[in-house]
């Protein structure tokens, strides 16, 4: 879970300090990211819906910018992408597992 919390804080433009297993992190109340340090283990987006939301309206950012990122969600099966929305159906795990792999395949086509 660490390790797939991490990419997401990645994702998001949050600075990795693996040398400290952190992340410098903008935490969901708006916290400024160089005044809070959340370590790998405390991140939240596996679990809450306030973490995770804010990774879909970054994704739906994405996939309107690349119609080729909105396309790929449309076959996820809890995510996807039509006229300009990003929707999202299932558990939170579902649609964490989702995210993963979106951020995955985002990474690799940039």
């Amino acid at each position: 879970m660490e390790e797939t919390n991490k990419l997401i804080a990645e994702f998001m433009g949050y600075e990795d300090w693996s040398e400290y297993s952190s992340v410098r992190l903008k935490r969901p109340d708006g916290i400024d990211a160089y005044k809070h340090i959340c370590k790998y283990k405390d991140l939240q987006y596996h679990e809450s819906w306030d973490w995770l939301h804010k990774v879909l309206d970054k994704i739906e950012d994405e996939c309107i910018l690349r119609q080729r990122m909105a396309d790929n969600l449309q076959s996820s099966g809890h995510l996807w992408f039509t006229s300009g929305y990003l929707y999202q159906c299932g558990t939170i795990t579902e649609v964490y597992e989702a995210v993963v792999e979106f951020i995955k395949f985002y990474n690799q086509n940039k």
